[in-house]
């Protein structure tokens, strides 16, 4: 089952900061993907995106670092 987008509302400058994305957790990853997509879309830099979690699977990092291997180059 993929995750849907329900509600959309960033700032117009949000290319001009860091953002934080939370989820609690993350098992496959792809609700975490599909907002990073999103950010990526509003030209925010994936080296400017940080995902913060309380719990996260293995496979989820994996598919996140391998999706977007800028997340975790600090």
């Amino acid at each position: 089952m993929e995750p849907e987008l329900y509600y959309l509302r960033l700032p117009k400058d949000i290319d001009k900061y860091k953002v934080m994305l939370l989820d609690a957790t993350v098992a496959t990853g792809a609700a975490a993907m599909m907002a990073i997509r999103i950010l990526l879309d509003h030209d925010v830099p994936e080296e400017n995106i940080y995902v913060l979690s309380l719990l996260m699977s293995e496979p989820g990092v994996h598919a996140l670092a391998y999706a977007f291997p800028k997340l975790l180059s600090d």
